[in-house]
């Protein structure tokens, strides 16, 4: 009998697990009081015919704040919860006002560091529209104070405008409960199916963009064409970039992780950003020597195309301590704080002059304002002035984050965002690119809305980068899906001419879960992704024979190559709108 009711309890407990367990210690509506915002914000409950729901939330925005956390509707009557937990929230989104209805989704640890198990951003237009998130939670969280426990919130800082929020409700499923399974609407992310339609729109421009024909024309010692020649095509190195954040100590260390470390660097990528070895406060303490030495290794085994990142990075949190104490004087001494950012900027590019191909001139001003609250707004444009004057053959690049992200619509960020690049331009800055950082939690962004999300900010600049990539998802598979689906999209467009990865091995990497390689060297998915893209798909190998016109007509993607006749190898480049034309004598 005991064994009977153990089998009972545990099949109950799997079929409790499977429906999930109510998160709300009450009803929605009763939970969700709090509004921050004062008079920014107005929060109402309506009734509504919606799919399954009565009632709703109406959440106006009237006057967007500083911060994207100020107007938020708040909910702290959650129960437990413990770390890798499945968590499943459900609600439905519809716009009242004009255009499309941002809603953005958070839940948080009640104190510092306010650790996040979800942010989410999605968006609708005047029609119901169903969301899922499926998530983890990221911690224990025992609900027995305030700094202990988690709420959920609507973050309403986005833009002005009327929304809708109706059917909420937050199941917990215990652990080990696979997402896939449970049938969640546009689960792993839209976009996703093999059908979709960006997939055949995004082969078509690359075809076209990342492509030139070539013509190999084999001749005998009278010049004469020579028909059925056997020619190879062999491609050694992609013109775009695809590259890595490095850590320079790894790149000069003597252990065997750094050995190993230095293998895969040359084995998978073409190209580095030094990832902390040139920030300012950085190089200027500890780690000028290390660049210098990680650099000349770079060099002497090929690696030609070097990111340096970051050249002004304007919050005092990343300033150094002098320039803090220059803005914390009463008054601040404008002068010798422009003196101090000029000449640290003149440093700087003679240090990386003939090294660094590539800059980060300005990093993430949306909130980063400190140096320009005194300077003025003006001052960015000066920067990228001061940097092509100190060294005209290196481009220069504004870099931000939350652009691409959150589903490509957190419209507060990218809006500021790129006015802060238009503004650089009409004031005669230099930018010759602008960098999406492109770091990714479970909110995966339509590759399609990507695409029209690097449309809008390519149309103001000549280059395009992904410079900080990477998805920290628990699902090995879905990193896998979208990292192979985000690179394809990103290589299709013709602006874009480089992809970094912030890291590629989980022991020297920010957020080790979104490795590419595991601490002990293991492959993931992602690796197999990332190669077979770079190294199979767009990687151009070819044999083949001379016509009667003693003409080998082929396409390749843009790159160096080998060709090949017999005992004869010529070099070749191919760039995209010139076509690859090789005499070959036989």
């Amino acid at each position: 009998m005991l064994i009977r009711i153990s089998l009972l309890a545990a099949v109950a407990a799997g079929l409790w697990a499977q429906e999930g367990q109510p998160v709300l210690s009450g009803d929605a509506r009763s939970c969700f009081t709090r509004v921050d915002g004062g008079s920014r914000i107005r929060m109402s409950v309506e009734n509504v015919e919606g799919p399954g729901f009565s009632w709703a939330w109406r959440i106006t925005t009237r006057e967007l704040s500083t911060n994207a956390w100020d107007l938020r509707v708040r909910c702290f009557s959650t129960l437990p919860a413990k770390r890798g937990d499945v968590g499943v929230a459900k609600y439905w989104i519809r716009s009242r006002s004009e255009g499309v209805a941002m809603s953005h989704f958070v839940i948080e640890q009640g104190g510092p560091p306010y650790s996040k198990s979800v942010e989410w951003t999605s968006n609708a237009g005047q029609e119901w529209k169903e969301v899922n998130i499926g998530f983890l939670w990221d911690k224990d969280y025992p609900g027995t104070t305030t700094a202990e426990q988690y709420n959920l919130s609507f973050w309403a800082n986005i833009q002005l405008q009327e929304i809708e929020i109706g059917g909420f409700q937050i199941l917990n499923y215990g652990q080990g409960v696979d997402l896939s399974k449970l049938n969640l609407v546009g689960y792993p992310y839209d976009g996703a199916e093999e059908s979709a339609a960006w997939r055949a729109e995004a082969a078509e421009r690359i075809e076209k963009h990342r492509k030139s024909d070539v013509e190999v024309k084999v001749v005998d010692a009278e010049g004469k064409p020579v028909a059925g020649a056997a020619v190879k095509v062999k491609m050694k190195r992609h013109e775009f970039g695809f590259a890595t954040a490095v850590d320079s100590g790894f790149i000069t260390g003597n252990s065997s992780d750094s050995q190993r470390y230095r293998e895969e660097v040359l084995r998978n990528f073409n190209k580095v950003a030094i990832e902390n070895d040139l920030k300012w406060p950085f190089f200027e303490t500890w780690a000028a020597g290390r660049f210098e030495r990680a650099e000349q290794w770079l060099r002497a085994n090929g690696m030609k195309d070097i990111h340096a990142h970051v050249l002004v990075w304007p919050g005092r949190r990343n300033l150094p301590a002098d320039v803090v104490r220059m803005l914390d004087q009463q008054p601040v001494d404008t002068a010798a704080l422009r003196q101090r950012v000029n000449s640290h900027i003149d440093q700087m590019m003679d240090v990386t002059r003939d090294k660094a191909t590539e800059w980060d001139v300005l990093n993430e001003p949306f909130d980063n304002r400190d140096l320009q609250g005194v300077l003025g707004n003006g001052e960015m444009a000066e920067w990228f002035k001061r940097a092509r004057a100190a060294n005209p053959n290196v481009l220069l690049f504004l870099n931000d984050y939350d652009i691409v992200e959150r589903g490509g619509y957190f419209f507060a960020h990218m809006n500021f965002t790129f006015d802060v690049l238009k503004r650089i331009k009409e004031d005669k800055g230099p930018v010759d690119g602008f960098g999406f950082q492109s770091h990714f939690n479970r909110n995966l962004t339509h590759p399609g809305r990507a695409y029209e999300v690097f449309d809008k900010f390519g149309a103001e600049v000549d280059l395009l980068q992904v410079t900080e990539f990477d998805v920290n998802v628990p699902d090995e598979e879905v990193k896998a899906l979208y990292l192979r689906d985000f690179l394809t999209v990103s290589y299709s467009h013709p602006k874009m001419n480089g992809f970094t990865l912030w890291g590629f091995w989980a022991g020297r990497h920010w957020l080790p879960d979104a490795a590419l390689i595991k601490r002990d060297w293991t492959p993931t998915k992602s690796l197999d992704v990332w190669r077979d893209l770079i190294y199979k798909q767009w990687w151009t190998d070819v044999e083949g024979v001379t016509g009667e016109d003693g003409v080998f007509r082929t396409r390749g993607f843009h790159g160096d190559y080998d060709v090949v006749l017999g005992e004869t190898t010529k070099a070749m480049k191919l760039k995209r709108g010139e076509k690859g034309v090789v005499e070959l004598v036989q």
